[in-house]
């Protein structure tokens, strides 16, 4: 390794360290997030005021991924074709919605119709993953 491409590599080193940060972010969000969405009457109403108090805390691993990718997309020295674009980012984004989105959208369909299937709910998944409806129920946001 030359010392340019070192210099290079350790310019936006740090965007890995947040990016680990972050994901560990994501993780303690959804914890809280659980806990406050399905908790019920399991825990008393100063826990539930704590754990939301807890899960707002992790929310600025959203806009922090967003700031990574910013750094990355508008970083002059690094030229993004169209092709590029489509071919490598955005069929990751597509492949991802496919691995993750849809088998979740379609647990959801599925344990709301209490283990019924129908050949319906698989449509159904397909529409709620590209229209973003995913874990309405959840009620993580709320």
């Amino acid at each position: 390794m030359t010392k340019e491409n070192f210099l290079e590599r350790n310019k936006t080193g740090y965007l890995n360290v947040l990016r680990v940060y972050a994901c560990f972010a994501v993780i303690l969000f959804h914890i809280f997030a659980i806990i406050v969405s399905s908790s019920g009457t399991s825990i008393t109403e100063i826990e539930n005021y704590f754990c939301v108090i807890l899960r707002n805390i992790w929310l600025w691993h959203v806009p922090t991924f967003i700031m990574i990718s910013g750094v990355i997309f508008l970083n002059k020295e690094k030229e993004i074709t169209i092709k590029k674009l489509y071919f490598k980012y955005i069929s990751r984004i597509a492949l991802a919605l496919i691995i993750f989105g849809f088998p979740f959208a379609f647990m959801e369909i599925f344990f709301d119709a209490q283990y019924q299937f129908n050949i319906g709910q698989l449509w159904t998944a397909i529409l709620n993953v590209f229209q973003g409806k995913l874990w309405i129920t959840c009620g993580i946001y709320t």
